[in-house]
């Protein structure tokens, strides 16, 4: 391995570990919804407005930002991202107001909005071949690892008889921030692009004519609704069939773990496919994500709900590792897989941002047992967009 190389591996790391802490602070409303009921006298869709916020500014940065790190590379807006996380977290530390909490969350969302796009888009430049699709599954595990991250601290660090005591979850994304803007201010590096394709006339105003990027966009609406559902409404849950806080943190930590194994199983698995085969893959995923719909808001005891959340573990984990990793092939000029990136993340956004509207709505009036349907003809949509997605891409998979 050339010194070159050894460097790109290690720029790598430092921003996966800047993605892993804006995920700390993504989550960090997951894991204390309840606390935060408490404290600010709010119902189930209200609190998923807490976790939704961060889509706002992402949804309307996503495409803007990957036209950005185009021109001005990743360090400026990966910067630019960390500072706007790390000003929305102290916000959100000192204030005592909803509002003002629902705002530093929008803050924050400049972080999730820029850095999910920034990062994948540099993994794709830096590393090459199978080394791209591994480090993409990586990426994918920000989800897994945030989760982990807060799930376990927030039994350690908050004390659930204090609806207070969240604030030590914010005091930590702050801290953690902090050590994020000093990594890559010092580590992280411009890097030249190379191309993978002769797509290189393409622009901002001609993406209309791109059906990948739009279907993956909605491919990530109707898979990520399911899963950041279910993410939020976890705990809500929990309570519901007489279990605690503890308990609720507990399990999506394992839940948490287990995605993480799978990203990396997966990342293994489809580093030597190839494009035609990854797209298959994306298509069978679609397929396994029924068995987590049909095994969440069903079970009573504590063990069923461990293998039912490990079920859904695995299989949001191996389908976010698929779909991240096609990401620098759907536009061929790799200068511009900041725009594919954005697509997706739009995509997630508008999933996030749905949350408190569909599920907690859903929730609040009928309870959890129908959710179920909802999620099934999500499920149905994806498995047709993953489809289509194979045979707009069949002549690419062929070459």
């Amino acid at each position: 391995m050339s010194s070159a190389d050894k460097k790109g591996i290690f720029e790598i790391l430092i921003a996966l570990f800047c993605v892993f802490c804006v995920a700390v602070c993504q989550f960090k409303v997951s894991s204390s919804t309840v606390l935060l009921m408490q404290n600010f006298g709010i119902n189930n869709m209200e609190v998923g407005l807490l976790t939704s916020a961060t889509s706002i500014a992402g949804l309307i940065l996503a495409i803007p930002v990957g036209a950005l790190i185009a021109k001005f590379g990743f360090k400026l807006i990966g910067l630019i991202a960390l500072f706007a996380c790390a000003i929305g977290s102290c916000l959100g530390f000192f204030t005592n107001s909803y509002k003002v909490l629902l705002f530093s969350r929008i803050l924050e969302g400049i972080a999730v909005g820029s850095i999910f796009t920034v990062v994948p888009s540099l993994i794709a430049v830096v590393a090459k071949g199978k080394s791209r699709t591994f480090f993409m599954s990586v990426f994918s595990c920000y989800v897994g690892v945030g989760q982990i991250i807060v799930f376990i601290t927030t039994n350690l660090i908050v004390d659930q008889s204090d609806p207070e005591s969240y604030k030590n979850l914010w005091l930590l994304t702050n801290i953690l921030l902090l050590i994020c803007i000093v990594l890559w201010l010092v580590f992280i590096k411009p890097s030249q692009s190379e191309s993978v394709g002769t797509d290189t006339s393409i622009t901002i105003r001609g993406l209309y004519k791109y059906a990948s990027l739009w279907i993956i966009a909605l491919l990530m609406f109707f898979y990520i609704s399911i899963y950041k559902g279910i993410t939020t409404y976890t705990m809500p849950y929990i309570n519901s069939i007489g279990l605690d806080l503890i308990f609720s943190n507990n399990l999506s930590a394992i839940r948490a773990f287990v995605g993480i194994v799978t990203s990396i199983i997966t990342g293994l698995i489809i580093a030597s496919f190839s494009k035609r085969k990854h797209y298959i893959a994306g298509i069978i995923a679609c397929i396994l994500n029924f068995f987590a719909i049909f095994s969440v808001w069903s079970y009573t005891t504590e063990k069923m709900a461990i293998v039912s959340l490990v079920i859904v573990g695995i299989t949001d984990a191996a389908s976010l590792a698929i779909f991240t990793s096609l990401s620098p092939y759907l536009l061929k000029d790799l200068k511009l897989v900041g725009i594919t990136n954005g697509f997706i993340t739009i995509g997630k956004n508008l999933a996030i941002l749905s949350v408190p509207f569909i599920s907690g709505s859903t929730i609040d009036s009928f309870g959890f047992g129908p959710l179920t349907f909802v999620y099934f003809i999500f499920g149905i949509a994806s498995l047709i967009l993953s489809i289509l997605l194979y045979f707009v891409n069949a002549k690419s998979c062929a070459t």
